[in-house]
């Protein structure tokens, strides 16, 4: 009975390990990794650690003409193709990958908006970040405001802005004791999974019952086919209308 007593505990304990996940690194993270990594990337500007916007101002359109800067260097261009862009530290410890679409390309214009961010080193997975990049106002020149956790959230976390702004510490940014920021682009379709900042939504389909009819078996004649000819009635557009973004000043 002593023995029975002390076998029971050792055989619970036993079940509840053997319910219990072992312990593995996550996936998210490795296939992070590998992007992160791939060798397509090509490096088009870097930011200096010095706690200072990028002195262009070209809105990352990816126009402005490579060389050196007062605080970074402009490697290459880059145009409207661009599919995915990596903002990552010096020093590699912050990164944060996200699509062209999101970041914006061209003159795309967002303001206070939630961009999905594709994976980063805050978060193994997609996620929303707010963002600027109001290139209708003529006072935000140091858009686009790029960063991993967003605008709103308080943290060191600002991988891009311009106009050589010193970036305020409500923001939080990368450029200082983090070895600068590097920003690399890629042409690679493949390379991220397609990402749309307001995701479609599918409404349910409702199926309505069919009922069946009795089929009698009466004796048919058949009338000879006419075919009326088509009028096709013609479709008429309504204009779009776009809401005037109202901007924030950013002070330096």
């Amino acid at each position: 009975k002593k023995m029975l007593t002390n076998v029971f505990p050792a055989i619970a304990v036993a079940l509840l390990l053997s319910f219990v996940a072992p312990a593995a690194a996550f996936p998210g993270f490795a296939k992070c990794d590998t992007i992160r990594n791939d060798p397509g990337w090509i490096l088009v500007r870097e930011i200096y650690d010095q706690g200072r916007c990028l002195d262009v101002n070209d809105r990352l359109r990816g126009n402005a003409t490579v060389g050196a800067l007062s605080n970074g260097f402009i490697h290459a261009t880059f145009n409207d193709s661009v599919a995915a862009f990596k903002f990552e530290s010096g020093d590699g410890t912050k990164f944060m990958l996200a699509t062209g679409a999101e970041v914006g390309l061209g003159n795309t214009v967002y303001s206070g908006a939630s961009r999905n961010v594709y994976c980063s080193s805050y978060k193994n997975d997609s996620y929303s970040a707010v963002w600027y990049r109001r290139l209708d106002d003529p006072y935000q020149l140091a858009d686009p405001l790029i960063l991993i956790r967003g605008y709103d959230v308080s943290e060191q976390s600002m991988v891009y802005c311009e106009d050589n702004q010193l970036a305020p510490y409500t923001w939080g940014y990368l450029f200082d004791n983090s070895g600068g920021v590097n920003i690399s682009v890629s042409y690679n379709p493949d390379l991220l999974e397609l990402q749309t900042s307001a995701p479609a939504t599918s409404a349910p389909i409702t199926a309505a019952p069919i009922t069946a009819t009795p089929i009698t078996s009466a004796p048919t004649t058949a009338a000879p086919a006419t075919t009326s000819p088509a009028t096709s009635s013609p479709t008429t557009a309504s204009p779009n209308s776009a809401s005037p973004t109202t901007a924030t000043p950013i002070t330096s």
